[in-house]
């Protein structure tokens, strides 16, 4: 018994169901005796595998590991490499699951972060919030001051006395990103992870989905940042199902808030990542509390999901033959995504013509020009019709890829066509008279979770329909449109003296990593410290007006 009680826990540590587990044959059993059993239903919406939160084993099974090898070794950002990494001398990297340690990382050696529990929530969840030490935070105000100094050098001077600094590592990573340097940019991102896996309170699961994380909390929000920036990353080397997985445990932190918008993102990663069931699971699950249908993205995926199980079901493997099962599933399948298809054409009518024209495709024209998919101009939009072009609008530009083949067009078109004969019969067709009347009163202002969303994402051409008053306001890229409220960094930034600004210089960020309390202004072998007195006592540099004197000698 003892040993079956370490087996379970073993299992619910790597995020198993051990009940599955132990039913798996059972299961392959009933499945091959047409059951439809799937443990793959039994688990939580959210619950994360993590063996596929790792990039570089997805590329090694799509491009083998060659390829991988190739990826990792190429450049990193000059004079930023560690000296001493888990495997060069340092201490020996804890096996962690976000992010694998790589040689040119320095030590992690108490990077002044931690975590602890909070507070038991229902439903078997738990409450946890990352912790800074004293020395961080000084670090952190330090931080704050380089920011305002739009100096990126100011940022290297942290970095370089304190490698593990996490809003640093995230700021410069967004340096490297907008200067084309990806690699380095998804580099600092997977250390910022490393240092929040290491921080984890042992009871933090990222399987389970059960830890939640309170975005209002300041100390939490930049590993909320370095899981989208990952996504994002590993998305761009195409590595679709880590994405996914990685916008579960995104999502998971704080479902209900989602103070990223991740559920903007989870439809389109299920999608590219081939997992079309998980998606209708989860639109079908949540239908009744979130109404995901009213949400563009999540209407046209579905269908689209749809869509792709008919074609799957329709073209079996060559080993097999087509049953009369298959043919039966793949034309049940083909009903339902045209039944979805036709009734987000009807609730949002403006994406047919919108994605067109992103796709330089021609319509048909009794399509194109009808009344139903005209796309009004802004200017004579209200708020929440304001709100849903947006929507609409960001669920085209983060998808036109799938969308834009030619068979894909051609049944989009056919159903557009379907849902125009539908309205010439009965103009209430599919509830179009009250889908019309929602969508002008619906979707009202945007919520600031879907404005931070739209912030981070950064597709300028989505941005720049987000309402006047937030696209004046200063966004700061570590705290994308924070929550109201003041934070703990805010009153100790008020109690800074005016004058104690941080100069950016590595010699002095490095001097404070050695000696916590330091700071500028204090008394140096009972004389006031400057840093060109710190310097001529290390290296027996000359004053100025010394060597002038020497030279004159």
């Amino acid at each position: 018994e003892d040993v079956d009680a370490v087996i379970r826990e073993v299992l619910q540590q790597y995020g198993e169901d051990p009940e599955v587990s132990a039913a798996a044959a059972e299961a392959a059993a009933s499945a091959a005796a047409g059951g439809s059993t799937s443990a793959a239903q039994d688990k939580p919406l959210l619950a994360v595998e993590r063996r596929n939160l790792n990039a570089d084993a997805e590329m090694k099974r799509m491009f083998g590991a060659e390829a991988v090898q190739e990826d990792r070794v190429q450049g990193r950002a000059p004079g930023l490499r560690g000296r001493g990494g888990a495997a060069a001398g340092g201490p020996r990297a804890r096996r962690c699951v976000l992010a694998t340690p790589r040689d040119t990382w320095p030590p992690l050696v108490r990077a002044g972060v931690g975590m602890d529990q909070v507070s038991a929530l229902p439903h078997g969840n738990v409450l946890f919030r990352f912790t800074h030490s004293a020395q961080y935070r000084q670090v952190q105000l330090h931080f704050l001051q380089a920011v305002r100094s739009f100096n990126p050098d100011n940022l290297y001077a942290i970095l370089r006395g304190h490698p593990y600094h996490i809003d640093t590592l995230l700021q410069l990573s967004e340096v490297f990103q907008m200067n084309g340097d990806t690699q380095t940019a998804a580099d600092f991102v997977e250390r910022a992870l490393y240092c929040f896996e290491n921080a984890f309170h042992p009871l933090f699961n990222v399987a389970t989905g059960t830890g939640r994380l309170d975005y209002k909390e300041y100390e939490n929000r930049a590993f909320f940042l370095a899981l989208f920036r990952h996504i994002r990353n590993v998305a761009a080397r195409g590595c679709w199902a880590t994405a996914l997985e990685f916008c579960k445990l995104l999502l998971g932190l704080s479902p209900d808030d989602d103070p990223l918008g991740t559920a903007l993102l989870l439809d389109y990663h299920a999608l590219r990542a081939g997992q079309h069931a998980y998606l209708l699971r989860y639109c079908r699950e949540l239908e009744a509390a979130k109404q995901l249908s009213w949400l563009p993205n999540f209407a046209f995926s579905a269908a689209f999901a749809e869509y792709s199980l008919s074609l799957i079901e329709a073209a079996p493997p060559p080993s097999s033959s087509s049953s009369p099962a298959s043919s039966t599933a793949a034309a049940d399948h083909m009903a339902a995504a045209n039944s979805r298809l036709q009734l987000a054409l009807v609730r949002f009518p403006e994406f047919l013509n919108l994605l067109a024209e992103h796709c330089n495709a021609t319509l048909n024209p009794r399509v194109a020009q009808h009344p139903h998919f005209r796309v009004p101009l802004r200017t004579s939009l209200n708020p929440s019709q304001q709100s849903l072009r947006l929507l609409v609008s960001l669920y085209i530009h983060r998808t036109v890829s799938i969308w834009k083949p030619a068979h894909i067009l051609a049944w989009l078109q056919e159903n557009a066509e379907a849902v125009l004969d539908g309205l010439e019969a009965d103009d209430n067709f599919l509830n179009a008279q009250t889908a019309a009347s929602r969508r002008r009163t619906h979707f009202g202002g945007l919520p600031l979770n879907i404005t931070r969303h739209v912030v981070i994402s950064d597709f300028q051409a989505v941005t720049s329909l987000l309402p006047a008053d937030v696209s004046l306001r200063e966004v700061h890229t570590h705290d994308p449109m924070p929550p109201p409220g003041r934070t703990l960094y805010d009153d100790l930034e008020a109690a800074t003296p005016s004058g104690r600004e941080y100069t950016g210089n590595a010699l002095t960020a490095l001097f404070e990593s050695l000696l916590p309390a330091f700071e500028p202004g204090m008394e140096l072998e009972g004389q006031p410290f400057d840093l060109g007195r710190l310097r001529r006592l290390i290296f027996g540099e000359q004053r100025p007006q010394d060597a002038a004197a020497a030279a004159a000698a």
